[in-house]
Order: structure tokens, then sequence, then C-alpha cells
């Protein structure tokens, strides 16, 4: 019993420890890539382009349709919404494909913004998180719809 008992330790150690890899490699590649362009930068940028339209211009119906499509729980979750990614992790799954994202539209406008061209989607993936979180504690919700 206690060989069962060190062998599952040593896994749930040994999970621990690349699970704390692959965040800090994702974290290093966020910091490199907010450095050589901050957030308000690229904001005020789309800001400033002529194709821009502000909230208030856009009909509500569409603006519900995009919440209801792209994250239903857009306004209750934070810039990560968990139960989302393990959803689409269990569809995917059962699906046997990825078919289903678990990202919140904070995250798919963390991709737009700096990660769209990125091929390592596990990293993309955890600098898209520290983004997303990046991009709430500075906008709020309608800003960022």
């Amino acid at each position: 019993m206690k060989a069962i008992k060190r062998f599952i330790l040593f896994i749930l150690i040994l999970i621990l420890i690349v699970v704390l890899g692959v965040t800090g490699y994702g974290y290093l590649y966020y910091k490199q890539t907010i450095s050589k362009t901050p957030l308000d930068t690229k904001i005020n940028d789309i800001r400033s382009e002529f194709t821009y339209v502000k909230k208030g211009q856009l009909p509500d119906y569409y603006l519900n349709a995009v919440v209801a499509v792209e994250d239903r729980r857009f306004y209750s979750h934070g810039p990560v919404d968990f139960i989302g990614i393990v959803r689409a992790i269990a569809s995917n799954i059962r699906q046997q494909s990825l078919k289903e994202g678990g990202s919140t539209i904070t995250q798919q406008l963390a991709e737009n913004l700096y990660y769209i061209n990125h091929d390592d989607p596990v990293k993309r993936k955890i600098a898209e998180g520290f983004t997303a979180i990046d991009l709430e504690k500075k906008y709020s919700k309608d800003e960022i719809l």
C-alpha cells in the first residue's frame, strides 16, 4: 500500500512540475510579447482606425448574438473560464477531435491582438490567459466586447 501511495505522490508531483514549467514557458512568452508593444498602445491603435466601431453603435441583437455564440457566460466569469475549458476538453474527448475551444471573448481578443500567427498552441494559450487577465484589469467587459 505504501508503494502505491508513493507512486501516486510521485505522479502528482511530476504533473505539478510539468504544469508549472508549461505555465512559466507561456508566461515568459507573454512578457516578451507585451514588452514589444504594450497593451494600451495596441488598444489605442485599434481605436484610432477608421474601421473601429464603438459598442453603442451596434444593435443589441447583434451584441447578444455574439455573446450567445462565442461566450454565453461572458459577463459572469473572469478573463479565463475554467468551466468552459473543462467543458471543451470533455467535448473534444467525446468527439475524439479538437473541434471545440474553451476561450473566452477576452482570450479571443488577446489572441487577435498578439498571438494570431503563433504555431505553438500550448504556449499561445498560456500567453493568451495572462494577456486576458491584463485586459480585464484595465478594461470593462463592455469595452472588451
